[in-house]
């Protein structure tokens, strides 16, 4: 709680606790690599994710969001590895299948992007970023009507959603959002 409560140093501290008194607690792995990521201390959260995945190689969520921080750092392809082992260990994951539409679009390979993003929506339509991705895509591909009304969709399921609210607005050629909390 304390991390959701943005006190992200305290959770750290918190998450360390729990691992000194059962050092293959995988979940606390787990949630100390995410407030490092959150930090942008991806090394640190990469290492976290790593000993999470020595101790529960089938660990989705831990595949996934490695993946996240490593799309962070601009390793596009290894970040949609870690999104497809993910997958492979649990198909209906949708933040996985969300979160992979990311960097493929990212690789201009939108197909495969739009296609995951279709594949989050369809397992969990209230999902708010999965239709953002989509609008990012359709953007891509000069679908601007198209890429409004999947924007519009994740603001209804998300009325704060700044980034959604951004590019909404932004013209061709202008950079996508990027939010600060």
């Amino acid at each position: 709680t304390t991390s959701n409560l943005g006190r992200y140093e305290d959770a750290l501290v918190y998450y360390g606790n729990a691992l000194r008194l059962k050092p293959d607690y995988s979940e606390a792995l787990l949630s100390k690599g995410n407030v490092f990521s959150i930090l942008k201390r991806y090394d640190e959260a990469l290492a976290q994710y790593d000993k999470a995945l020595s101790l529960k190689p089938d660990y989705a969520e831990a595949w996934s969001n490695k993946g996240v921080t490593l799309h962070e750092l601009k390793h596009y392809d290894e970040a949609i590895t870690h999104y497809d082992k993910a997958l492979s260990l649990k198909p209906d994951y949708h933040e996985a299948w969300s979160n992979k539409s990311v960097p493929l679009n990212k690789l201009k390979r939108f197909i495969e992007s739009s296609e995951a993003s279709d594949k989050a929506i369809s397992l969990k339509p209230d999902y708010a970023e999965s239709w953002y991705n989509k609008g990012n895509t359709l953007r891509e591909l000069m679908h601007f009507d198209e890429a409004i009304t999947h924007y519009d969709k994740a603001l209804s399921l998300k009325p704060d959603y700044c980034d959604a609210w951004y590019n909404k607005g932004v013209r061709w050629g202008e950079g996508s959002a990027k939010c600060m909390a």
